[in-house]
């Protein structure tokens, strides 16, 4: 009778400790056999708001977290660019996996109503579509920040990343901004990634009113001198812009000397208007140091790097900001311009052709394939290809009399037409920049 109490009370003991997960021994026991996570993707969060309008929350969402998984070196995190494409996709998360060489996927829904947000996600295996963990944040809209913080930190938890001390210490920093500046930065961002000029005007716009409602937020500083370092090259002239750029730089790195963001726009004011090569080279390297997965900041090493004829350097940059990003754009484009250093053409030519099927209409691209055609003497393609930049860029009457030039003068009647078109603008009072091979 004794040893039948017992016996229960054994069993009793042995079944409270697997509830309860005493000592993690449920763990041990019923561990996952699972394969290690190196690499994963967060797919564009669904914006289940009923609110068109606030498509851009959910995708700040989806970029802020992308953000914080990337600044773990052991995790190969797939950068927005390539993300996004997926946006609205039914395709098989499997499938997504293998276009994407990912271990993992994680994909969630996005609700703002009034000052809640609710963030539900999920974790799959990409390998076996095994369900590994999901969890729902439901939160004050003031929490927003730190709300995202603890889904990246869940995700570190669940697939066991393995972080470095100092990756381990910035993790665990709780940033935090007024909401309403928050906000700001959400739709900068949104119109940052649209890479137009305005685009461009209006990230500014609202990353100026982000800082002016928290002049503590180190992140929309880096963000504002970002993009006035783009302006400086969609409108011009350099001069009304740069010295914005650093002076939002400096103020991003003095209130956080952590966020890659800062140093990488630093290194580009001390790169393209400075001409601090060494100054540019700590930056840079700090910034990737800060945000291995960040795959912009490989692309703006690599060009600085071709710049100053580091080639076989730069093209491993170009490799790695392409494992992270596979179907950016802007990758493509600058790669092809590190043949046309080496005068690759043929090579060059095929990058350039791999951007415009990803996107006919990316009039950078254009650009660099008239280049590389007019550097092997293709004066008729590279002419086509300045028509389709023309019309791109809204002149369809300069394409017309680009078109009627050539068939009338060949390569240096089109020449003359430019020329007069140049005048023409400056004349008008307009930024013409530093010319481009033609």
């Amino acid at each position: 009778m004794l040893a039948g109490l017992l016996a229960l009370a054994v069993a009793a003991l042995i079944a409270a400790a697997f509830v309860f997960d005493v000592a993690g021994i449920r763990s041990r026991v019923f561990a996952r056999s699972v394969l290690p996570i190196r690499s994963i993707v967060v797919l564009p969060l669904e914006n289940l708001s009923g609110d068109a309008s606030q498509e851009y929350f959910a995708d700040g969402m989806t970029d802020a977290l992308i953000t914080d998984l990337a600044q773990v070196s052991s995790l190969r995190v797939i950068s927005r660019t390539s993300a996004m494409h997926y946006k609205g996709s039914h395709q098989a998360l499997p499938a997504i996996a293998r276009e994407l060489n990912v271990d993992a996927v994680v994909e969630g829904t996005v609700i703002r109503s009034g000052d809640r947000v609710r963030i539900t996600a999920q974790l799959l295996d990409a390998r076996s579509d095994r369900h590994l963990w999901a969890k729902a944040y439901d939160r004050d809209i003031h929490e927003i920040m730190s709300l995202q913080q603890d889904v990246a930190g869940n995700i570190f938890q669940e697939i066991q990343a393995k972080l470095t001390p100092e990756e381990n210490l910035r993790a665990s920093r709780k940033r935090q901004a007024d909401p309403e500046a928050y906000d700001n930065y959400l739709r900068g961002l949104y119109f940052w990634h649209k890479f137009t000029t305005e685009g461009m005007t209006r990230a500014a716009e609202y990353f100026e009113k982000s800082v002016q409602k928290d002049p503590s937020y180190a992140l929309g500083y880096a963000c504002l001198a970002k993009t006035y370092g783009m302006l400086a090259d969609f409108v011009g002239p350099p001069k009304d812009f740069i010295p914005k750029a650093k002076e939002a730089t400096e103020k991003a790195v003095q209130l956080d000397d952590s966020l890659a963001e800062a140093h990488d726009s630093l290194a580009n004011v001390k790169f393209h208007y400075e001409r601090d090569w060494a100054g540019a080279d700590r930056e840079f390297q700090r910034a990737i140091q800060l945000g291995p997965g960040n795959a912009l900041i490989h692309g703006g090493y690599a060009r600085y790097l071709d710049k100053i004829g580091r080639f076989d350097e730069a093209f491993r940059q170009y490799q790695i900001m392409l494992e992270l990003d596979p179907l950016i754009l802007i990758g493509f484009y600058v790669r092809g311009d590190h043949f046309m250093y080496l005068r690759q053409y043929d090579k060059a030519i095929a990058e350039y052709r791999t951007a415009l099927d990803l996107d006919h209409n990316f009039f950078l691209a254009h650009k660099g394939l008239a280049r590389a055609y007019k550097s092997k003497g293709m004066e008729e393609e590279s002419v086509s290809e300045w028509e389709q930049v023309e019309l791109l860029e809204g002149e369809s009457d300069q394409a017309e009399a680009t078109k009627i030039a050539y068939m009338h003068g060949g390569y240096k009647g089109v020449l003359k037409v430019w020329l007069k078109h140049v005048q023409h603008q400056r004349l008008a009072g307009a930024y013409i920049g530093p010319s481009e091979d033609a």
